[in-house]
């Protein structure tokens, strides 16, 4: 609970608590402020709860909690260490209201003394002037604050209830009820308009998908094309290049075969046979001159496209 805390040290002597456990009311104070806190919080949620205003903790991810001190100045390190784990609530005729009950801070004169942050008004006026130009320290001031926020995201309603005496706050339980049933429709209207802005930006995230989508499908289509002209081309120019030997061989079968020829009508035996030597080895040289041997290394444009695929896989 809150006396199960550890306390956040700053250098003059009132601490904030942090509870270990983040399940409990939205209370932010020092270990002085808490009896009086937790007096001003059962007197609010009890009254609330009387006029059939339940206050509850909000499960987890349904509403968020806003800054106790919305719209004032900025947070002090010393106020930053512990918030609940959701907010607490209250539904005043079905709108939601966060409740943070929070001790406000007061900025005072200090004065470095043997290593040690004072107040200069805790030192005899004549001793002031002895320890240098004063800094100002904020720390907390012992009086409390009720915190009213709209907990719908994307909304902005926020009213403070500062106490001008320590223990003033239960007074104002009736005046806080009333300014919550007015601000209800208000409220109500802020999160209906958030509602519509958050489906607005919904469908146009979901369109900006169906673009992206679209874009990457037409992407693909281009490249799926690409690489059918690349196969069918790779195809074509393999053919051609098998025809194109398939003459050269037919030429070259023409050669041998009038050469064979002249040398049946050689009569010149040595020649003829030396002759016939070389004929031999030119033929060695050209090599295979198969039209068919050559037509079954060609593949058509689908089998292009599949080795496509597959070389573009193994990367």
């Amino acid at each position: 609970m809150f006396e199960n805390a550890r306390p956040n040290g700053i250098l003059l002597a009132p601490l904030f608590l942090r509870p270990f456990s983040g399940k409990l009311p939205d209370i932010v104070v020092t270990r002085e402020a808490l009896p009086p806190a937790l007096a001003a919080a059962n007197a609010l949620y009890l009254h609330l709860e009387g006029l059939g205003y339940p206050v509850t903790l909000a499960a987890r991810g349904m509403f968020w909690r806003d800054d106790p001190e919305h719209g004032g100045k900025k947070r002090e390190r010393f106020r930053e260490e512990w918030s609940p784990c959701t907010p607490t609530v209250v539904h005043v005729r079905s709108v939601a209201f966060g409740l943070t009950l929070f001790e406000t801070t007061k900025d005072v004169e200090t004065v470095s003394v043997n290593g040690k942050s004072v107040p200069v008004d805790s030192l005899p006026p004549r001793r002031r002037r002895w320890y240098g130009v004063p800094t100002t320290t904020t720390v907390p001031s012992g009086l409390l604050a009720l915190a009213a926020y709209s907990p719908y995201p994307d909304t902005s309603w926020h009213r403070v209830w500062r106490e001008t005496s320590v223990g003033s706050l239960p007074r104002m339980v009736r005046t806080i009820q009333r300014e919550l049933e007015a601000s209800a429709p208000e409220v109500a209207r802020l999160a209906a308009e958030a509602d519509q802005r958050a489906e607005v930006e919904k469908r146009l995230e979901e369109e900006e998908q169906r673009q992206r989508e679209e874009k990457e499908r037409e992407r693909e289509r281009q490249e799926q094309e690409r690489r059918r002209q690349q196969a069918a081309k790779e195809s074509r120019d393999q053919l051609l290049a098998i025809v194109e030997a398939w003459a050269l061989a037919n030429r070259v079968e023409e050669f041998f075969r009038n050469l064979s020829s002249g040398l049946v009508t050689e009569p010149n035996e040595g020649n003829r046979h030396h002759l016939k030597s070389r004929a031999d080895a030119a033929r060695q040289m050209l090599g295979d001159t198969d039209a068919l041997g050559q037509f079954k290394s060609w593949k058509t444009p689908e089998e292009c496209l599949e080795g496509s695929a597959q070389r573009v896989g193994a990367f």
